[in-house]
C-alpha cells in the first residue's frame, strides 16, 4: 500500500513521453492514454481506430437517418422501446469495430430517479446480453446527480459498469468513485465555455484553463486516496487541452479534433501542475447533506449540471418525436 506521499509524488512525477515527433500526435497519444471516440460514424471510428466508444441519443439519430440502422430493422411496438432498441443496435455494430467497450446512455429524464435508473440500466445491459454481448463490454452512462450516484451504488454491486457522465466539479468525482463507479467524464470543454464567458475573456493558457485545472484537481486526489474509478477526459474544445490531459486513463474525442492531431506533430506532454492542498474535510462515504451543499457553493457545476441534463433530455425528446413520426 502507498503512502499519502508516494501518492503525492506519483501525481507530481511527469508522465513518460513520446519523444519521437516523426510520429503525429495522435499516434503518440495512443501510447498515452486510451483513445474513445466520440462519434457513431463507422469510417471515422475505422480510420482513428480508437479502443472505445460514447454514444448518446445526436449520434443515434444521425445513425439512423443515414440507414446505419434501417428503420425497418427496429421492430418494436412503441416509441420508448424503439429508442432502447436503436441504442443498442448502434452499440452493437460499434462493438464489432472497437475492441473495448460501448458507453450507452440512460434516459437523461430518470436523472433524479433511483429506482428508474436502475431499472433502465438493466434494461439496457439485458438487450445487450440478447444480442450476444457481454456486460463487461458495455458502460451505461449516468448523470452524476445525486440520485444517479445512488443509482451506481447499487448497480456496480450487480456487476454493471457505470460510466458516470456530466462531471463539472470535485464533490461529484469523488462522491463516483466512493461508491465505485467504473469510470467518470468530466467535461472540460464547458468547465472553459462557462468560465470564458463568466469572465469576459477570449481564451485561457493551458495552465490557467479551469477545465484542465477541474481534471487535475480529480487526478490528485484519486491518487491521493488510492480510488481505483477511471477517468476520461471529454468534452474538448481544443488540441491543446487534450494534449495537456493526455496522462489520463482514457480521452473521448471528437472526429475533428482527432483529425487536427492527426495532422500535427508536435511531442504531446501532458501538463503538470502544481495544485494547492484542499483543507476541506471530504467525508469518505459522502453524505448527501455534504454533497448537495458543496454542489451549491459551485456555481459552475451547478449550472452545468442542470444545463447538461436539459440538453440530453431535449436530444432524447427530438429522438422520440422522429421515431413518432417516421
Amino acid at each position: 500500500m502507498l503512502s499519502k506521499a508516494d501518492r503525492l509524488d506519483m501525481v507530481l512525477t511527469p508522465h513518460p513521453l513520446t519523444k519521437d515527433i516523426a510520429m503525429n500526435s495522435l499516434d503518440q497519444l495512443k501510447k498515452l492514454c486510451r483513445l474513445v471516440a466520440d462519434t457513431a460514424d463507422i469510417s471515422a471510428i475505422e480510420h482513428f481506430q480508437p479502443e472505445e466508444v460514447t454514444t448518446n441519443p445526436t449520434l443515434v439519430r444521425a445513425a439512423v437517418e443515414a440507414n446505419q440502422l434501417p428503420r425497418g430493422s427496429l421492430n418494436m411496438d412503441s416509441t420508448s422501446s424503439l429508442l432502447n432498441e436503436a441504442n443498442v443496435l448502434l452499440g452493437v455494430r460499434l462493438l464489432h469495430s472497437v475492441p473495448g467497450r460501448v458507453s450507452t446512455e440512460v434516459d437523461a429524464r430518470l436523472s433524479f430517479n433511483t429506482p428508474g435508473t436502475i431499472e433502465a440500466a438493466r434494461h439496457i445491459v439485458r438487450c445487450y446480453e440478447r444480442h450476444g454481448q457481454s456486460r463487461e463490454k458495455i458502460l451505461v452512462k449516468i448523470a452524476a446527480t445525486w440520485e444517479g450516484i445512488e443509482a451506481a451504488r447499487i448497480l456496480e454491486q450487480e456487476g454493471i459498469h457505470c460510466n458516470m457522465t456530466l462531471i463539472f466539479s470535485l464533490v461529484q468525482a469523488l462522491a463516483c468513485a466512493q461508491v465505485g463507479a467504473t469510470l467518470i467524464s468530466p467535461f472540460v470543454g464547458r468547465i472553459y465555455d462557462w468560465h470564458l464567458k463568466k469572465e469576459s475573456l477570449a481564451h485561457f493558457q493551458a495552465e490557467h484553463d479551469p477545465g484542465i485545472r477541474a481534471v487535475k484537481e480529480i487526478q490528485k486526489h484519486f491518487r491521493l486516496h488510492g480510488y481505483a474509478t477511471q477517468i476520461m477526459a471529454a468534452s474538448f474544445r481544443t488540441t491543446e487541452q487534450v494534449k495537456a490531459l493526455s496522462d489520463c486513463e482514457l480521452l473521448t474525442i471528437s472526429p475533428g479534433l482527432l483529425s487536427d492531431l492527426e495532422s500535427e506533430y508536435e511531442t504531446v506532454q501532458p501538463l503538470i501542475l502544481q495544485l494547492l492542498p484542499d483543507h476541506r474535510e471530504i467525508p469518505d462515504p459522502m453524505t448527501e447533506k455534504h454533497f448537495r451543499w458543496w454542489m451549491n457553493e459551485d456555481e459552475a457545476a451547478t449550472v452545468l449540471l442542470a444545463d447538461g441534463i436539459r440538453r440530453f433530455a431535449r436530444d432524447i425528446e427530438a429522438l422520440e418525436q422522429w421515431f413518432s413520426e417516421a
